[in-house]
This record gives C-alpha cells, sequence and structure tokens, in this order.
C-alpha cells in the first residue's frame, strides 16, 4: 500500500501522502487482542526480543572471535574471499540499544 502511494504522489494524483492516504486507505474492521490472551502474547513478545538479543550476541561473539570487520561504526559480515554473498551491515549503536533496553 505504501509503495502505491509513493507512486501516486510520484505522478501527481495526489499532492501529498497525507492526502493519498485519505484516499487509499479505509478503516474496516478493527481487531482487538482477546482479554485472555494478552499475557500469552506479552510472554511471547519476551521470548522472541530475548532470543533476537540473543543471536545478535551470537554473531559478536563470532565477528570478534573471527577478527570480524568493523569499519566506522559498523560490524560487516558477509562477503569473504570464498564466498560471494551481500554483506549483512550491523550499526554498532543499533546492537547496543537492543543490548541495553
Amino acid at each position: 500500500m505504501g509503495a502505491a502511494m509513493i507512486a501516486a504522489v510520484g505522478i501527481e494524483w495526489s499532492s501529498s501522502l497525507k492526502e493519498c492516504a485519505v484516499v487509499f486507505i479505509k478503516e474496516d474492521k478493527v481487531f482487538a487482542p482477546k482479554p485472555e490472551n494478552v499475557q500469552c502474547y506479552n510472554e511471547f513478545f519476551k521470548f522472541i526480543r530475548m532470543s533476537i538479543l540473543i543471536l545478535l550476541q551470537l554473531i559478536i561473539n563470532y565477528l570478534i572471535s573471527n577478527k570480524g570487520i568493523k569499519h566506522q561504526g559498523k560490524w560487516l559480515l558477509g562477503s569473504t574471499p570464498t564466498r560471494s554473498i551481500t554483506p549483512l551491515i550491523i550499526e554498532e549503536s543499533t546492537i547496543i540499544n537492543l543490548l541495553t533496553n
């Protein structure tokens, strides 16, 4: 939907994204979690967040132990002389924020 709205503004069908949103976006139904499931959702969110943090810590440990590439505050993981893949770039500040919040 967002790409279509940006295209509409780009070809001047709408003068702004706000104007475009009025035409494109219509509220049909509102879904809310069942109150009895909220605690389960919250616990699942904590589990997923912790899993991501553990994965990031493993990546950091890998980079450090293998003398990963750090350039201008970014950790680069990916292309090597024997592998040609798109590198994963992780902002150091992002990692610090995730690990401390």
